[in-house]
């Protein structure tokens, strides 16, 4: 590779690092407490269990439930109702300002079996919500999260640009060679190009889908404005 060339792929991978390395500070902080965001919810009281009942395979009415879950608050639309494949005896509502609505008015938790109400999920409190928007979009709505899409752009910049810069001078190098003997510059330079051809194809799958997530938002409010509105429209009085 030219002088030249070389000189442009590490300003590229210096600055796509740089800039992105905070935001995946903290991603990576506030990632890990959410892969057990159900267990924590649970001990800290802010989602409960389904109870016992005498005949679990019934399955309560789900226009009942949309009913009592649109009378609870009268103002407010029901968006979508949606189970879990984890917890098949639980319902889940999703209420909000009008059907097209971002953001949600509240949360209801039923129980799939019998339909009874069984829990308002409080929106916007406790740590883990704090943890959850901070991951989510930095509170500060759909711009917060496209620009956590854009720095997963930039760390995708950064992973290639560092294959393209540094692979040619570790194919000299034995696999996991940490010249130890060197300077601290160059064992730290080893270090990290190890490390960082260890986890490339990881840590590029987890970006790519974080990019691709990020964009689920718009596209899901594209959907629920225009062919879920239509289908809804079209059927109006059948049953769910």
């Amino acid at each position: 590779m030219a002088p030249a060339a070389i000189k442009k792929w590490f300003l590229v991978h210096k600055w796509t690092s740089l800039v992105s390395m905070v935001f995946l500070l903290m991603l990576c902080v506030t990632g890990l407490p959410l892969i057990f965001y159900h267990e924590i919810d649970h001990a800290l009281g802010y989602s409960i269990d389904a109870p016992d009942v005498a005949d679990p395979a019934q399955r309560a009415n789900i226009d009942d439930i949309v009913r009592d879950a649109a009378s609870r608050r009268p103002d407010d639309k029901v968006q979508y109702l949606v189970g879990n494949a984890d917890e098949p005896e639980l319902w889940f509502v999703r209420m909000g300002a009008d059907i097209n609505a971002l953001e949600a008015s509240a949360f209801y938790i039923y129980d799939a079996r019998t339909g009874d109400f069984l829990h308002d999920y409080p929106l916007g409190q406790g740590v883990m919500n704090i943890v959850f928007r901070l991951h989510y979009d930095m509170f500060a709505g759909i711009a917060g999260t496209l620009f956590l899409g854009l720095m997963g752009l930039v760390f995708v910049a950064s992973l290639i640009s560092g294959i393209v810069l540094y692979g040619p001078y570790m194919r000299k190098l034995r696999f996991g060679d940490i010249r130890r003997l060197r300077s601290k510059r160059i064992k730290w330079l080893d270090i990290h190009n190890f490390t960082g051809v260890v986890t490339f194809v990881w840590l590029f799958v987890v970006a790519l889908t974080g990019v691709i997530n990020t964009l689920s938002i718009p596209i899901f409010g594209q959907w629920q404005a225009s062919q879920l509105a239509e289908m809804v429209a079209a059927q109006p009085e059948r049953p769910i």
